[in-house]
């Protein structure tokens, strides 16, 4: 199957999100995303260091992978 390209502008329900792949400076933001996430999970505890050495080793590798994310009026709300 063909991959998308992205920024990819999506409308719905009166408002624009905006789907991307994710750059070195949405670490802090997806740190937050993780936060909420692991603060959710009992086997899980949010661990920022981890998280940023673990995103930036994604972001700045695509051979890796992609991280996507999910924008609404600028702010990350999704990954």
């Amino acid at each position: 199957t063909d991959s998308p390209s992205f920024p990819l502008d999506i409308y719905q329900s009166g408002s624009f999100m905006e789907i991307t792949k994710a750059s070195v400076s949405d670490i802090p933001d997806l740190c937050r995303l993780l936060d909420i996430l692991f603060s959710q999970e009992l086997e899980f505890s949010p661990d920022q260091s981890a998280q940023v050495k673990g995103l930036s080793q994604i972001i700045e590798n695509p051979e890796i992978g992609h991280i996507i994310v999910a924008k609404a009026n600028g702010n990350i709300v999704g990954m």
